[in-house]
Protein backbone atom coordinates (compact mmCIF):
# COMPACT_ATOMS: atom_id res chain seq x y z
CA UNK A 1 0.00 0.00 0.00
CA UNK A 2 0.85 3.50 -1.24
CA UNK A 3 1.92 6.01 1.82
CA UNK A 4 1.04 9.76 0.92
CA UNK A 5 2.58 12.94 2.50
CA UNK A 6 0.38 15.27 3.90
CA UNK A 7 1.23 17.76 0.81
CA UNK A 8 0.46 15.25 -1.68
CA UNK A 9 -2.69 14.70 0.18
CA UNK A 10 -3.75 17.73 0.52
CA UNK A 11 -3.10 18.13 -3.42
CA UNK A 12 -5.16 15.82 -4.00
CA UNK A 13 -7.75 16.76 -1.54
CA UNK A 14 -8.07 20.40 -3.03
CA UNK A 15 -8.26 19.15 -6.98
CA UNK A 16 -10.69 16.58 -6.11
CA UNK A 17 -13.17 19.80 -4.53
CA UNK A 18 -11.77 21.74 -7.60
CA UNK A 19 -13.16 19.53 -9.68
CA UNK A 20 -16.83 18.92 -7.69
CA UNK A 21 -16.74 23.25 -7.50
CA UNK A 22 -16.44 23.36 -11.41
CA UNK A 23 -19.16 20.99 -11.55
CA UNK A 24 -21.72 22.34 -9.43
CA UNK A 25 -25.49 21.27 -10.55
CA UNK A 26 -23.36 18.66 -12.60
CA UNK A 27 -22.62 16.02 -10.38
CA UNK A 28 -23.09 11.85 -9.94
CA UNK A 29 -25.50 11.06 -7.36
CA UNK A 30 -23.99 8.95 -4.10
CA UNK A 31 -24.11 6.09 -5.62
CA UNK A 32 -22.35 7.08 -9.21
CA UNK A 33 -19.75 8.62 -7.70
CA UNK A 34 -18.85 5.63 -5.48
CA UNK A 35 -19.01 3.27 -8.53
CA UNK A 36 -15.88 4.98 -9.46
CA UNK A 37 -14.09 4.33 -6.48
CA UNK A 38 -15.74 0.61 -6.23
CA UNK A 39 -14.03 -0.28 -10.06
CA UNK A 40 -10.85 1.32 -9.00
CA UNK A 41 -10.59 -1.01 -6.05
CA UNK A 42 -11.05 -4.19 -8.72
CA UNK A 43 -8.51 -2.95 -11.34
CA UNK A 44 -4.62 -3.25 -10.98
CA UNK A 45 -4.58 -1.10 -14.53
CA UNK A 46 -5.07 3.24 -14.77
CA UNK A 47 -5.64 2.98 -18.10
CA UNK A 48 -8.97 0.46 -17.50
CA UNK A 49 -9.83 2.76 -14.91
CA UNK A 50 -9.71 5.61 -16.84
CA UNK A 51 -11.72 4.08 -19.74
CA UNK A 52 -14.43 3.45 -17.22
CA UNK A 53 -14.67 6.82 -16.44
CA UNK A 54 -15.52 7.79 -19.95
CA UNK A 55 -17.93 5.17 -20.25
CA UNK A 56 -19.81 6.32 -17.56
CA UNK A 57 -19.29 9.89 -19.48
CA UNK A 58 -21.20 8.05 -22.52
CA UNK A 59 -23.50 6.19 -20.29
CA UNK A 60 -25.08 10.04 -18.75
CA UNK A 61 -24.34 12.74 -20.86
CA UNK A 62 -25.69 15.25 -18.77
CA UNK A 63 -22.33 14.54 -16.23
CA UNK A 64 -20.38 14.18 -19.57
CA UNK A 65 -18.32 16.88 -18.62
CA UNK A 66 -17.84 16.10 -15.16
CA UNK A 67 -16.58 12.38 -15.89
CA UNK A 68 -14.30 13.38 -18.86
CA UNK A 69 -12.68 15.90 -16.65
CA UNK A 70 -11.72 13.33 -13.97
CA UNK A 71 -10.79 10.69 -16.39
CA UNK A 72 -7.87 12.93 -17.70
CA UNK A 73 -7.30 14.12 -13.96
CA UNK A 74 -6.67 10.04 -13.32
CA UNK A 75 -4.32 9.55 -15.97
CA UNK A 76 -2.35 12.68 -15.55
CA UNK A 77 -1.73 12.65 -12.18
CA UNK A 78 -1.85 9.33 -11.42
CA UNK A 79 0.33 8.00 -14.17
CA UNK A 80 0.46 4.18 -13.41
CA UNK A 81 0.18 4.42 -9.65
CA UNK A 82 -3.29 2.72 -9.58
CA UNK A 83 -2.85 3.29 -5.35
CA UNK A 84 -2.84 7.22 -6.29
CA UNK A 85 -5.61 6.85 -9.15
CA UNK A 86 -7.77 5.16 -6.34
CA UNK A 87 -6.88 7.18 -3.43
CA UNK A 88 -7.51 10.39 -5.49
CA UNK A 89 -11.17 8.96 -6.67
CA UNK A 90 -11.42 8.25 -2.86
CA UNK A 91 -11.17 11.94 -2.01
CA UNK A 92 -13.68 12.64 -4.88
CA UNK A 93 -16.45 10.67 -3.49
CA UNK A 94 -15.73 12.17 -0.25
CA UNK A 95 -16.25 15.58 -1.80
CA UNK A 96 -19.50 15.18 -3.67
CA UNK A 97 -20.98 13.82 -0.66
CA UNK A 98 -19.74 16.54 1.25
CA UNK A 99 -20.66 19.42 -1.01
CA UNK A 100 -23.58 21.24 0.61
CA UNK A 101 -26.68 20.99 -1.39
CA UNK A 102 -28.05 24.44 -2.77
CA UNK A 103 -30.65 24.44 0.13
CA UNK A 104 -28.82 23.11 2.91
CA UNK A 105 -29.09 25.19 6.05
CA UNK A 106 -25.94 25.96 7.85
CA UNK A 107 -27.05 25.25 11.56
CA UNK A 108 -29.37 22.43 10.14
CA UNK A 109 -28.05 18.24 11.63
CA UNK A 110 -30.52 16.42 8.75
CA UNK A 111 -29.35 13.63 7.35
Amino acid sequence: MTTFDARTLDEMVRAARDLVDRHTGRLPDKSGVRTLANFAAATPSVEELALFIEYQAARFPRLEDFYREAAAKVRKDAGNDIERARRFLALLVRAVIARPKPNDGASSNKR
